[in-house]
């Protein structure tokens, strides 16, 4: 979901490449380049890299949210009312339950990161646990409530398709 709705407007942003604007076809390409590779190696371990890489990815998107999103809630005219818009709950506050659930799925992985650590202990993969669990709790707010403040109810569940196509973040 992720790679269909971020990667073709990105890429028509950065190469202009109109062959590669279709999500079925971007999908397939970082699917079968990608993920396939990624997914067939034996010891989780040797993921070193690319997690780093996407434990980055995640850091520069929050901050970039962070850092734009005001300037661009305030270039179309956008502002938070903590009186007026500040409800804990409405009718579409399960938006997010399909993202949220995601962070869950990978509960497998709870047996290969045992078997690929040091000194494989259940203090340690509890200690690895607690420590991801809290940056994705961390991430996820962050992200999620600043999109909520900067662009209020209409903010959009990809939060990149709130910012203007020609602002100067994008």
């Amino acid at each position: 979901m992720i790679i269909g709705e971020t990667l073709p407007p990105t890429i028509d942003d950065l190469i202009g490449a109109e062959h590669l604007k279709s999500r079925d076809e971007i999908v397939v390409i970082v699917g079968v380049l990608v993920v396939l590779p990624l997914s067939l190696v034996r010891n989780i371990s040797s993921l070193t890299t690319s997690s780093g890489v996407a434990f980055i990815s995640i850091v520069v998107l929050v901050l970039g949210v962070l850092l734009a999103g005001p300037d661009e809630a305030h270039t179309q005219g956008l502002s938070f009312d903590v009186s007026k818009d500040l409800t804990i709950v409405n009718k579409h506050m399960f938006r997010g339950l399909g993202v949220l659930s995601f962070h869950y799925v990978c509960q497998h992985s709870c047996l290969l990161i045992f078997k690929s650590l040091e000194t494989p202990s259940i203090e340690d993969v509890q200690d690895v646990s607690r420590l991801t669990f809290a940056l994705v709790l961390l991430f996820s707010l962050l992200i999620g409530v600043g999109g909520y403040v900067f662009f209020g109810e209409t903010v959009s569940g990809n939060i990149l398709d709130n910012f203007n196509t020609h602002s100067k973040w994008r």
